[in-house]
């Protein structure tokens, strides 16, 4: 009946109830009341109405508005509210602390859009996270907090990351934990509306409070930088000589005989490019600038090669360095420490004495550094501290030449307009137990910069 009665609205439109009732053919005492009652059971679910003059019609459905979602990466402020990062031309849209949902610090979210951006009033858009695209957060390390407060957990564990703002619960494991451990949880279960926490097991316990160099390494760790190499990678760095071969030797640019020396900070681990200098009997400079040749011992597709690939750069921290290739290989043969041969790619340049570079030639060569020089020292030598003079008194006459080309170089780069990017930079002194005892700034002298327009030439 009541498909009867709307297929009938829908066709006659408008229409009061005695013309309903002639129309379906209920206008007799018999039927009338049925109708009557199916009229009233339509009108209480909201599909017909009557209006002020008692006529019936089907109530108009309004249209459910249709939200505008969009998907982008969440970027978690530790106040509890965030932003949305749509696209890179895209300005971030706000996402209060109530539309955040479960959503963590770098996840990749579906969100809805509650508010257009008013560019007049300079205001965001803002949104409501309503589903998670994709997790970021997998592992977390922090410290372990024995707790028995959910007792199928063993505890929690406090990251330092703050915007982290639920517990990170973690399992019973067949190895005890007493509290004094740092450890590297992998997540299994994310907050939900049922549990508003993490539960995670451990992948590895990363040290103990009290550890040297524990907050470092716990840095390190959360941001997945490894500080141990695989075992297939060792096994290709263990397997490569301690020094070139006569047959390595082969089709190189034999340049053992020139005055080479490194130029790097004091706390240099591993010494990647060299330099000389002589002038020539023309009166122009020619300048050899000697990067370590890595390529001839890390293989392309190599393990090796691979690792190297994935870690993208040696990661500097206060204390240490996480070098991307093993240290038999950052620190040995690739590192161009004094009187070793060592293969090298170099860049010989003839350099006039208006810095113009008027002959090149780029070749794989062999070089032997005579000393390991520091830009401390550097700087001294040129500022004519006599005691230091004596002691590197074969290569004095080249650090003045190198003084003199810089000088030529930075006054070119100057008058062509190049830009000054000098800012103070903080050094942190840390103790033997690796505790910052100290800040300094760190100094940029003529050293510094003259190797800086070296690498530029």
């Amino acid at each position: 009946m009541n498909e009867n009665i709307i297929a009938y609205l829908k066709e006659h439109g408008k229409v009061n109830i005695n013309e309903l009732a002639s129309g379906l053919d209920m206008a007799g005492a018999e039927k009338f009341p049925q109708l009557i009652k199916e009229i009233s059971q339509l009108e209480s679910k909201g599909e017909l109405r009557f209006d002020d003059n008692g006529n019936l019609a089907l109530r108009k459905k309004e249209e459910k508005k249709k939200e505008i979602t969009v998907t982008g990466v969440f970027r978690a402020n530790k106040a509890g509210f965030g932003f949305l990062a749509v696209d890179e031309d895209e300005d971030d849209m706000f996402v209060g602390r109530n539309d955040v949902g479960h959503a963590v610090d770098g996840d990749t979210v579906e969100a809805v859009i509650k508010k257009l951006a008013n560019r007049l009033k300079g205001t965001a858009a803002e949104v409501r996270i309503v589903g998670i695209v994709e997790r970021s957060l997998k592992t977390v390390v922090g410290k372990f907090i024995l707790d028995d407060e959910k007792p199928k957990y063993a505890g929690y564990i406090k990251s330092k990351n703050q915007k982290i703002q639920q517990k990170i619960y973690i399992k019973k494991e067949p190895v005890v934990l007493d509290g004094t451990e740092i450890i590297k949880v992998d997540i299994d279960k994310y907050p939900t509306r049922g549990h508003d926490y993490f539960v995670g097991h451990v992948r590895d316990i990363v040290g103990h409070q009290g550890d040297v160099g524990i907050d470092v390494l716990e840095v390190l760790e959360s941001m997945d930088i490894k500080s141990e190499f695989p075992e297939d990678v060792m096994a290709e760095a263990n397997a490569v000589p301690d020094a070139p071969s006569e047959k390595d030797l082969i089709g190189r640019v034999d340049l053992r005989n020139e005055i080479t020396f490194t130029i790097d900070g004091a706390d240099a681990k591993d010494l990647d490019d060299a330099v000389h200098i002589k002038l020539l009997d023309n009166g122009n400079f020619e300048l050899g600038v000697h990067i370590a040749d890595v390529s001839y011992y890390v293989t392309e597709g190599s393990a090796l090669n691979r690792e190297a690939v994935a870690r993208g750069t040696s990661v500097y921290v206060t204390d240490r360095v996480v070098p991307m290739l093993p240290e038999r290989l950052s620190n040995g043969i690739c590192s161009l420490n004094p009187n070793v041969d060592r293969l090298t790619q170099s860049c010989l340049m003839e350099i006039d004495r208006n810095g113009h570079v008027v002959n090149h030639q780029i070749c794989q060569s062999v070089i032997n550094t005579t000393f390991r020089m520091t830009y401390s020292d550097v700087n001294d030598i040129i500022a004519g501290d006599e005691e230091l003079i004596e002691k590197y008194q074969p290569i004095v006459e080249s650090i003045h030449h190198m003084a003199a080309l810089h000088n030529i170089l930075e006054t070119r780069r100057v008058r062509r307009g190049a830009l000054n990017f000098d800012t103070s930079e903080a050094k942190i002194i840390v103790n033997d137990k690796g505790m910052p005892v100290d800040i300094v700034l760190r100094e940029r002298g003529i050293a510094e910069r003259m190797i800086e327009s070296f690498m530029l030439a």
